[in-house]
């Protein structure tokens, strides 16, 4: 088979790299992920997903769509080819303690925990197994499918603009060099765009 035919295209990317980027909407104190799907394609496959955080409480569910029909996993819809890993990878693209979540005898994966330092992070989706394989569970060889990605993100603060401060006056009889001794400080917001400084003399 493997000679006959190839997986289906990837739809996201597997590194930080080439992370696709979450689209959230501000509102009710909480930035709300715009609900998307994807698909785990393959064994190796994981989906990665951009997204900036300030301090406070983090909310992902991952929800594996049944077997039978077109909708995803309820209690009244229970079953799925997928079985769900996310997890919350730091910028560096290491996993964040208390960030993560495959639970047992459950397809459905979910995260509520905290951010603590402000940053860029990534939401990782992967398939896994469950129990033991040769016991009483299964590997994660037909852990693939489509899933449904939502979730919560704390707002930032509000962005503040720059206070400038050029130093003292300073006199400049017949031409002599004047030494600047000024500061910029600045909030660190938004965290992608930080502040730069062009100092200019106008008169």
């Amino acid at each position: 088979i493997a000679g006959k035919l190839n997986y289906i295209a990837d739809d996201f990317g597997d590194t930080t790299t080439a992370a696709t980027n979450l689209t959230v909407v501000a509102g009710g104190g909480v930035r709300t992920i715009t609900a998307f799907d994807g698909l785990i394609s393959s064994t190796l496959d994981s989906d990665l997903f951009r997204f900036s955080s300030s301090v406070g409480t983090v909310t992902f569910t991952v929800t594996p769509r049944t077997v039978t029909g077109n909708g995803f996993i309820s209690p009244v819809t229970p079953g799925a080819d997928l079985d769900a890993q996310i997890d919350v990878l730091d910028s560096a693209g290491l996993p964040v303690a208390g960030l993560s979540s495959n639970p047992i005898d459950n397809c459905v994966a979910t995260i509520s925990g905290s951010i603590t330092v402000a940053g860029t992070y990534y939401l990782r989706v992967r398939g896994d197994g469950n129990r033991n394989p040769v016991t009483d569970g299964y590997s994660n060889y037909a852990s693939i499918g489509i899933y449904r990605v939502s979730g919560t993100l704390p707002l930032f603060p509000e962005n503040l603009a720059p206070v400038v401060n050029a130093g003292p006056d300073q006199g400049n009889p017949g031409g002599a060099v004047a030494n600047l001794t000024g500061s910029v400080t600045d909030d660190g917001l938004p965290l992608s765009s930080p502040v730069t400084q062009i100092w200019t003399v106008v008169s």
